[in-house]
């Protein structure tokens, strides 16, 4: 069986369409008997593993294994006498969106995270001894420009240049 971190699409092409639908179907399945409010048709079923392909299509076994446990744990909704297609792809929504939040909230923390780096690294190079030589060798080279414009033949006749 395919690795976790493939996308359903990625696993669909590798395992063919007859394996794969029957894998999903499999695990909707098992999904759906965990619920006791009702029971969903091999079509229903189907059908749902279908659109979930067609709407989430760069999702890997790993986030359908993480939305199952999150929707059996009641985290995604609560079932009201209903069960069906449409409460999974509800379900699925609210996943997608919860999932979409995370990524960017640890995207912001990586951010942040090498940002403090950059500035550590920074203050650390300031205190460094290497950035006080390279320090004066700039002042000293600004000193030795403005020494070489005053001493030129372009007529600045001993003023200094201001930058």
């Amino acid at each position: 069986m395919a690795e976790n971190g493939l996308t359903l699409a990625e696993v669909r092409n590798i395992e063919g369409d007859v394996r794969f639908n029957m894998m999903m179907t499999k695990w909707m399945a098992k999904f759906v008997s965990f619920f006791s409010v009702c029971t969903m048709t091999g079509e229903q079923v189907t059908d749902t593993v279908s659109l979930m392909l067609e709407s989430y299509p760069n999702y890997s076994i790993a986030d359908i294994k993480l939305f199952f446990k999150q929707a059996k744990n009641g985290i995604l909704g609560e079932l009201y006498g209903r069960f069906d297609g449409n409460v999974i792809l509800t379900w699925l929504g609210k996943y997608d969106k919860n999932r979409r939040r995370s990524a960017e909230a640890y995207l912001r923390q990586q951010r942040m995270e090498e940002q403090q780096n950059q500035i550590r690294n920074w203050n650390a190079y300031a205190q460094s001894e290497a950035f006080e030589a390279n320090q004066q060798r700039a002042t000293q080279g600004y000193q030795l420009l403005q020494k070489r414009l005053a001493e030129s033949k372009f007529g600045l006749r001993g003023r200094a240049v201001k930058f």
